[in-house]
């Protein structure tokens, strides 16, 4: 679609910083720093719910969303990724729990057939 990633551009360079464990130690110090509640829960949110719990996840981001103005438009925005996130993570499990793989044929009924 782009070509932004072929030359030294600054998506290249963020892309770097952000994909590094430093930023995410340093992101999740700097959450915990602050004194505000909306902050925290996405702290929580990011790094400490664990991804098999879903109504931990569902909990959280709901949470968080509740500290949301209607002037927040990044904080919004990244509620309604997250919670179609957690939406579509708890569909795949539902449909995996209803989709059981098929027992593989026995090695006699095989033979038997065959013959």
């Amino acid at each position: 679609m782009y070509d932004t990633y072929k030359s030294n551009t600054m998506a290249r360079y963020v892309q770097a910083i952000i994909s590094s464990d430093a930023f995410f130690g340093e992101l999740c110090e700097w959450l915990s720093t602050l004194d505000d509640e909306r902050m925290g829960e996405l702290r929580h949110f990011l790094f400490e719910v664990d991804l098999s719990d879903i109504e931990g996840l569902k909990d959280s981001i709901y949470k968080y969303g509740g500290y949301l103005s209607e002037k927040n438009y990044m904080g919004r925005k990244f509620f309604a990724h997250m919670a179609l996130m957690v939406q579509r993570m708890e569909l795949m499990r539902r449909t995996a729990a209803v989709i059981k793989p098929m027992p593989a044929p026995a090695p006699e009924r095989e033979l038997a057939t065959a013959q």
